[in-house]
């Protein structure tokens, strides 16, 4: 998911004003200066339907996430996202889990 709708901005040299990089699992475990990890300013900026940018005029457009996706991004980060537990969900260390 995060590939799909994230990384267009937020790849590895970040663009269009992406303030960083979600690629690999410890991008989004990184604490900002007042100890936020990534993952919780992803879900603010999701909840609040800040991200992914639609406004941006690019082509392709960028799309808004479908409320099944945003809802299981949101859980993931309650979670604390946690990382590989064997059910599916891959980190940078794990074979790419098929969509």
């Amino acid at each position: 998911m995060l590939q799909r709708s994230c990384q267009r901005c937020h790849g590895q040299q970040p663009t269009q004003g992406a303030p960083f990089a979600l690629v690999t699992y410890e991008d989004l475990h990184v604490l900002n200066k007042r100890g936020k990890a990534r993952f919780e300013l992803v879900a603010s900026a999701v909840e609040s339907e800040r991200m992914p940018p639609t406004y941006l005029d690019l082509d392709p457009p960028v799309e808004a996430l479908e409320a099944e996706a945003s809802a299981l991004l949101l859980a993931w980060c309650e979670q604390g996202a946690p990382g590989n537990s064997g059910d599916g969900c891959a980190t940078e260390h794990d074979e790419p889990a098929s969509d």
